[in-house]
């Protein structure tokens, strides 16, 4: 497979941690060096100037940009591909490892073969409203799903056209409300599996959550789910859709999870450490 030229890969993070530096090495050893890459820092102003002069000393090539507000993963995605040079636009979170030469070109074939495709991404194939029966679109080894986070392509074309990330969504639910808005305008979403390692727990996801503000903004998932649903009910199917206020009802929180608990527990137990130190 050739190098593929034209693609902007955006980097949305919040903070100046190792495994951001080892997502940037895997671009660097597995065909990113045919890309523009640009990492958009969502942190407040000192941490993240901290963390622009660091990549400029360890990746040069690599394009810091800083987002006007902290936190926000949706805003810093909306940041990054207006800020981009490339024809398609590349959404990476910062703690993905990769391990195949070939990933650009396989995403990138499926929008070149596929006019009817708006997004294709590469680390999961997920539903919604649908189930992989009643999603059939296919291209090789590539499938329909609702929505594909955590690598995910797309014309820049598309963004221009209104395939936004919504900004009220500070962190959760943006990828799947982003996922939905090629619906809205009769495009697929479709899967091609790319070989990588997905670390999940230690990048700005995680990071995001370690922030008191956004520890109380995201135990209010009620409101979230009521905004997600109500605004996407002109392409959800309807009972996916009753399903989900009937579930929520007035309810901000779902008690039945306890990482939430565990995250303000962490939180506090490292403020009152801080206080010996």
């Amino acid at each position: 497979m050739e190098a593929v030229t034209g693609v902007s890969i955006v980097i949305p993070t919040l903070g100046n941690h190792a495994v951001l530096f080892e997502t940037l090495d895997s671009l660097r050893r597995h065909g990113g060096n045919s890309a523009e890459v640009l990492v958009v820092c969502n942190a407040p102003e000192a941490a993240a100037e901290a963390l622009g002069k660091e990549v400029s000393a360890r990746h040069p090539e690599v394009r810091t940009l800083v987002t006007p507000r902290p936190y926000g993963i949706a805003q810093a995605c909306n940041v990054g591909w207006r800020a981009a040079r490339g024809d398609k636009v590349v959404f990476m979170h910062d703690d993905v490892l990769l391990r195949d030469d070939a990933w650009l070109g396989r995403l990138s074939e499926v929008l070149d073969h596929r006019p009817d495709v708006g997004m294709v991404g590469g680390s999961e194939g997920k539903f919604l409203d649908r189930t992989p029966e009643t999603a059939t679109g296919s291209w090789q080894d590539a499938r329909e799903c609702d929505w594909s986070p955590t690598i995910s392509m797309t014309r820049k074309s598309c963004l221009a056209d209104g395939c936004l990330f919504d900004e009220k969504y500070e962190v959760g639910l943006e990828d799947k409300d982003w996922a939905l808005s090629f619906r809205r305008r009769g495009l697929k979403v479709f899967f091609r599996p790319v070989d990588h390692v997905h670390v999940g727990t230690r990048g700005s996801y995680t990071l995001f959550l370690e922030n008191k503000a956004l520890l109380d903004y995201y135990t209010r998932e009620g409101v979230r789910e009521r905004y997600f649903l109500a605004k996407n009910r002109d392409v959800l199917a309807p009972a996916y859709v009753a399903r989900g206020l009937a579930k929520w009802g007035r309810r901000d929180r779902d008690w039945g999870k306890t990482w939430w608990v565990k995250l303000y527990l962490r939180y506090y137990l490292r403020r009152v450490l801080r206080g010996f130190v």
